[in-house]
């Protein structure tokens, strides 16, 4: 059986360096369930020397939790996403030949009654929207999360807005984006907002292929934002961030 497939490899949307999106098959993620999760990685550089030489833009994007280059070395990076485990371990698997390249005539096929998580690592807007439409045109559900939702990227209707302070979110639904917000541990939820069963706080009583409504869409009708404390081994570096009403 296969371990994944290359669904993408070719310019980012987001600045036009080298990238590859993996779809792994199988996954061992305890809050997500066994689902296809999608890896959006720089093609040339692994996910730890990206993040050192600033060149994940490329698949990070505008997201404030990526940290700055200072001297050589990446400074307050606060996402939750480990990059020397499971990014680095599907990008050497790359570099080695491991995963097999798929038409995007198959992608709907292939995928046909799953659940999809686009964006285990790396932001679905750098990868051609249409990949991402064929992947889920016939699947059981998917999740997807975005930080360019201010850069002009059309997602609403596949990706929740990704979202850390409370004006970011009135933003992103005023663009017409359905939005998950990570705040700090104890915040009060914003009107229209409801906890992640997957979280922690929850305890975590669902799975996200048990949820399934992180799929970007409309808000409304039963389908409300999403919000979830902070988590992750580098949740410290974020408390700043999150406790700011706005960036500048």
């Amino acid at each position: 059986m296969s371990r994944g497939v290359v669904v993408y490899r070719g310019p980012s949307l987001i600045d036009g360096g080298p990238i590859v999106a993996i779809v792994s098959l199988r996954s061992v993620n305890v809050k997500t369930g066994d689902v296809p999760q999608a890896w959006i990685l720089r093609e040339d550089s692994s996910p730890v020397d990206a993040a050192r030489l600033g060149v994940d833009r490329s698949i990070c994007g505008e997201c404030p939790l990526r940290g700055r280059v200072v001297d050589g070395r990446n400074v307050g990076r606060s996402c939750y996403v480990t990059l020397h485990r499971a990014p680095t371990a599907v990008w050497l698997g790359y570099r080695r030949g491991i995963y097999r390249q798929v038409s995007r005539a198959r992608l709907s096929r292939l995928f046909a009654g799953a659940f999809v998580r686009i964006g285990a690592y790396g932001d679905p807007a750098a990868v051609p929207v249409n990949v991402w439409e064929a992947m889920v045109s016939r699947a059981r559900g998917w999740t997807a999360y975005t930080h360019q939702w201010r850069e002009g990227f059309a997602l609403q209707a596949i990706a929740m807005a990704s979202c850390e302070t409370a004006a970011d979110a009135r933003d992103a639904a005023a663009m017409g984006y359905r939005v998950f917000r990570v705040t700090p541990h104890g915040a009060p939820r914003l009107p229209g907002h409801a906890p992640c069963p997957a979280s922690a706080e929850q305890g975590r009583r669902l799975t996200c292929l048990e949820c399934g409504a992180c799929n970007g869409g409309p808000h409304g009708h039963g389908r409300p934002h999403v919000q979830i404390e902070i988590h992750g081994q580098r949740r410290r570096h974020a408390l700043p961030i999150l406790a700011s009403e706005a960036r500048p």
